[in-house]
């Protein structure tokens, strides 16, 4: 609140600066309640890039402060039903978040809370872990290819 009112933001940065400022708090660490299924289902190697659900708190605000996204406010509501899946490189920089809701992806994040869409390599590589991990997508944040389409994004 201190932070706030000193830096005095305009309500239009209001979104952003809380998201940043929440994964700057020092909290407790917390240990999400995911059962061993549910972090198979999600968590794959597809093409050079990890898929990870993301288990406990710390490593929520280190993918919302990498990704500059609202996620860390999530902290509340992960569970088996609701998870979040984070997307890295080798490097392990997170590049995506998923929000997976009852089996459904209902969000699909890049930096800035961009929508996977907007990079062909990223959506392609959602488009493969909705298949090896047996999603659903309920969110415009991916652009759903034809299967030739698909494949040439892959290869290349």
């Amino acid at each position: 609140k201190e932070n706030f009112i000193k830096e005095n933001v305009k309500f239009r940065n209001l979104h952003d600066w809380l998201a940043v400022s929440i994964t700057k708090q020092k909290n407790r660490e917390v240990i999400f309640d995911l059962d061993n299924k549910t972090i198979k289902r999600y968590d794959k190697q597809i093409d050079g890039f990890q898929c990870e659900t993301i288990k406990k708190y710390s490593q929520l605000k280190f993918v919302a402060s990498t990704l500059k996204n609202c996620a860390a406010g999530y902290k509340n509501r992960i569970n088996d039903k609701n998870c979040l899946v984070v997307i890295t490189q080798d490097n392990k920089k997170p590049v995506a978040l998923l929000e997976i809701v009852e089996g459904e992806i209902r969000q699909a994040k890049l930096f800035d809370n961009k929508p996977v869409k907007t990079n062909q390599l990223i959506n392609a590589l959602v488009q493969k872990f909705v298949k090896i991990s047996k999603t659903k997508i309920d969110t415009r944040d991916i652009s759903i290819n034809s299967a030739d389409e698909y494949k040439k994004i892959i290869v290349a």
